[in-house]
């Protein structure tokens, strides 16, 4: 019984894994991201290289080399923290 319950947990723990996909489009993008809280807003363009949806359906968008902003860790910027203004 013992290993009938443990070969189903690893199965369903592979299920898991194997659905996890993000999706990574190249992009050409500028946006504008907003820097600081009121009333010290400050806005930044910035160049988007990179879109990532991941398989909830969430769209996160890398910034590319920026002068005088950097993000900490891996640099990922939600949806709802970006406004885009231009795409080529």
């Amino acid at each position: 019984m013992i290993k009938i319950v443990s070969l189903i947990c690893v199965l369903t723990l592979f299920g898991c894994a194997s659905t996890h996909n993000n999706e990574i489009q190249e992009v050409d993008c500028i946006g504008i991201y907003l820097l600081g809280i009121f009333p010290y807003e400050q806005k930044v363009k910035l160049k988007i290289v990179q879109k990532r949806i991941d398989r909830f359906g969430h769209i996160t968008y890398k910034a590319g080399a920026n002068l005088g902003v950097h993000f900490m860790g891996r640099g990922l910027i939600k949806e709802s923290e970006i406004q885009i203004v231009e795409c080529k």
